[in-house]
């Protein structure tokens, strides 16, 4: 886990869910004598806060912000669109930056990389996704045998217009609102099943992702980071929806990781051509066939028991990483229940969802409850700049694969009638078609329900 210096003094930046979600982290470093200050445009939102916390209003009180620095910590949670701008504007007054997930809302440029210059090595990106104990337990076995298939799914059954609060972060489009959760979570099978490298900040900085069909031989990849292909990229808008004309509200990736990508005979910009079999016939390539991936995320989208029922549960919502294996094995990693499927026992921590326990595990002192089980002390609870700029890349070029117009599909629309309809009309490889219904996936849990988010 990166290592975090004393923390005494913390500025949060767009207080957001922080209030209410985070409320645990708040009241430890309170305990404990840390120094929270806490910011955002609107007074609203700081209505809930803590006694104890210094509150401010901006850009009013800047100034007085400011006189408070230097910080050990810059916890910046504002939308998304703001984040990196937010690191450069008061990154220099702290000594360690985390931002929430997604690190941008588009790709991350080299001109943005000079422009943060040495402010990037500060950052770190905390996706609470990552460090759910499912997860860990998912990723921290050690495989005797490759995965054929990866699946994704995070979608919820509350429809967009029911969450007005989080309305800045869904208007980026559930594509890098919730896929890149499951962006994330992919480059974290890819490390975990050897398919890449174990360290992604020692690539060069262009990621190697491209859409299906591109001219092959302009390859951007470096190190041995695998290609990256969109195969397919589909999204569709909920009735009503309060985001805007073409923001989409659910979508369905189809994609391909390239196995067979090795070291690449040079770090190339990304105007440089490079033969395509230097992806292609890499050195000690093993030729494997591409490692097929689906993601789906969406707000609104409802399921089906498997006995015919519209619920599977009292939230109908899907939140799970599925492995299957060439011999048909599978194991499944339910992030809403931190359940699992098809693995050894193991120590998962059933009192945190991730939201809190990174947070809490940087803090002096940091609470029992936080550290014990998978995803606790010693697990990489944070993203490195690099990594979360690949997942903002995969995202935006996802978006820049769906078509202007959207479809449409009412709130509550059955997971597995959309996905069967995707196949029917090809929208879809027929590789799919045998999927139905992803709610099978679904693991009860085993206990009453998390106590810190």
């Amino acid at each position: 886990m990166k290592a975090f210096g004393p923390l005494n003094k913390v500025l949060v930046l767009g207080q957001g869910d922080l209030a209410k979600r985070q409320r645990p982290t708040y009241e430890h470093w309170l305990v404990q004598g840390v120094e929270v200050h806490c910011a955002d445009t609107d007074p609203g939102r700081l209505k809930s806060s803590l006694p104890g916390l210094h509150t401010y209003v901006l850009p009013q009180a800047e100034r007085a912000i400011l006189a408070r620095a230097p910080f050990d910590l810059l916890y910046v949670a504002n939308t998304p669109a703001l984040h990196l701008k937010t690191a450069l504007k008061y990154g220099a007054y702290s000594k360690q930056i985390i931002i929430q997930k997604p690190l941008h809302s588009g790709v991350v440029t080299r001109a943005i990389v000079e422009e943060l210059g040495d402010l990037r090595h500060k950052i770190t990106v905390h996706d609470h996704y990552r460090n759910k104990g499912a997860f860990a337990a998912l990723v921290s076995q050690r495989y005797q045998k490759q995965p054929r298939r990866l699946l994704f799914f995070l979608t919820e059954t509350k429809s967009v217009t029911s969450e007005t609060d989080r309305a800045g972060a869904l208007a980026c489009g559930v594509i890098l609102d919730l896929g890149v959760h499951m962006f994330s979570l992919l480059l974290d099978c890819i490390r975990a099943f050897a398919l890449g490298p174990r360290d992604f900040s020692q690539l060069g900085w262009e990621s190697g992702l491209k859409p299906s069909g591109q001219d092959p031989s302009t390859y951007s990849g470096a190190g041995e980071f695998p290609r990256v292909e969109l195969q397919n990229c589909f999204g569709a808008q909920e009735v009503g929806s309060n985001l805007g004309t073409g923001v989409e509200t659910l979508a369905v990736l189809d994609i391909t990781v390239e196995r067979t990508a090795g070291p690449a005979p040079s770090l190339p910009s990304p105007t440089t051509k490079v033969p395509a079999k230097a992806n292609v016939e890499a050195p000690n390539s093993e030729n494997k066939p591409p490692l097929d991936v689906l993601i789906v995320v969406g707000k609104g989208v409802g399921g089906r028991s498997q006995d015919g029922g519209e619920q599977y549960s009292a939230s109908g919502d899907l939140k799970t990483v599925v492995v299957e294996f060439a011999d048909g094995e599978i194991a499944v990693a339910d992030l809403s229940s931190q359940s699992v499927f098809g693995l050894p026992p193991a120590d998962i921590n059933a009192q945190h969802g991730g939201l809190n326990r990174p947070l809490l595990l940087i803090s002096p002192n940091p609470p029992g409850h936080a550290c014990y089980g998978l995803g606790g002390q010693g697990y990489p609870q944070w993203q490195s700049f690099t990594e979360a700029a690949l997942a903002c890349e995969i995202a935006h070029r996802a978006q820049k694969l769906l078509p202007q117009d959207l479809h449409t599909y009412n709130a509550g629309i059955v997971l597995e009638d959309y996905l069967g309809q995707l196949i029917r009309k090809g929208k879809l490889r027929p590789i799919w078609g045998d999927i139905g219904n992803p709610h099978r996936f679904k693991i009860p849990p085993s206990y009453g329900g998390f106590l810190y988010d």
